[in-house]
């Protein structure tokens, strides 16, 4: 059956802006061609970048004759924003100005980014930072402003204070859905992309997406905490370093998955079918297994979190830990 145009049926234009979103943009930054989604660019709602290129906004970025949009910024600035944007990570080569990447950030109104970037400056894990007196006060500021609190004038915070409260804002989508059930139902089942569904770096925080046929797709740094997932299809898929803190994964299908670095504290594995999955350096702190969680040929190597009675368990199931 053809899909009914969004007139008639008003739930398909769903479908069509979620599906838009997937299409490939290139970017020309000063001379420089970067090729990426239209999702990856509206990752953060609030940038200059997503009201640049969200289509319900009016696309107001400039069109060259080649069909490329043209950025006048230095791409070697603008590279780690647009990496932060598909990752929810900081990208940062040891050569790379920090001072000049939080200037890019700040252009972008990739507020997001600004803090994770102060976050990683209070851990010190910088080799060579070079922020400014009066960009690390900005960055004070903003995140007071953030937290609803008062900043004391010419206070800077040092590297090792308040580095908690700072990490809560790396990861600003946890609790807030990007893309729900519904919509990511019918993305699949629109056929407007193909088979190897992309959709790394999104929040499906708390969401029921139990039963859904995800294999072989990437879902890399996505986030699945606190989801219901029981008798989902993720086999063969990429998942690595996803989140799945307090998820229910009973009854899975992860056969062959890729699960390397991602977090499983206190997910619920019991009858989950993890055969041939590779878990490598993945937390494991917590969650609940027994001998019903198949893990035959699994790589557990450097897993953190887990128990004894766990290790035997995945032992005689013929897991590699």
């Amino acid at each position: 059956n053809s899909l009914m145009t969004s007139e008639h049926h008003p739930s398909t234009i769903i479908v069509q802006s979620v599906v838009g979103c997937m299409e490939l943009v290139e970017l020309n930054v000063g001379g420089k061609k970067f090729i990426t989604s239209r999702l990856t660019l509206l990752m953060d709602k609030d940038s200059m970048l997503a009201a640049m290129f969200d289509p319900e906004r009016g696309h107001n970025a400039i069109a060259l004759g080649d069909g490329s949009f043209f950025l006048d910024r230095d791409p070697k600035y603008f590279r780690p924003v647009l990496n932060y944007l598909r990752t929810n990570n900081l990208h940062i080569d040891s050569n790379i100005s920090c001072s000049a990447v939080l200037e890019e950030a700040k252009y972008f109104n990739v507020i997001p980014m600004q803090l994770a970037l102060f976050a990683a400056y209070q851990q010190d894990r910088f080799q060579n930072c070079d922020f400014t007196k009066e960009q690390l006060q900005a960055l004070h500021t903003l995140k007071k402003d953030l937290e609803g609190e008062e900043v004391e004038h010419g206070e800077v915070l040092s590297p090792a204070s308040t580095v908690a409260s700072a990490k809560e804002y790396r990861e600003p989508n946890t609790v807030r859905a990007e893309i729900t059930r519904k919509e990511l139902v019918q993305i699949i089942a629109s056929g407007g992309i193909d088979t190897r569904l992309r959709l790394s770096g999104v929040c499906f925080a708390y969401q029921d997406l139990s039963g859904l046929d995800l294999g072989n797709c990437n879902l890399t740094v996505s986030d699945f905490s606190y989801c219901k997932l029981q008798r989902t299809v993720f086999n063969d898929s990429n998942l690595s370093k996803c989140c799945f803190k307090n998820a229910n994964l009973q009854h899975i299908n992860g056969n062959g998955a890729n699960l390397v670095g991602a977090d499983l504290r206190n997910a619920d594995l019991r009858r989950a079918r993890l055969c041939q999955a590779d878990l490598m350096a993945a937390n494991l702190a917590g969650a609940v297994m027994d001998n019903t969680t198949q893990w035959n040929g699994a790589s557990l190597r450097n897993v953190k979190g887990i128990t004894a009675e766990q290790k035997r368990l995945i032992k005689e199931a013929g897991g590699d830990i």
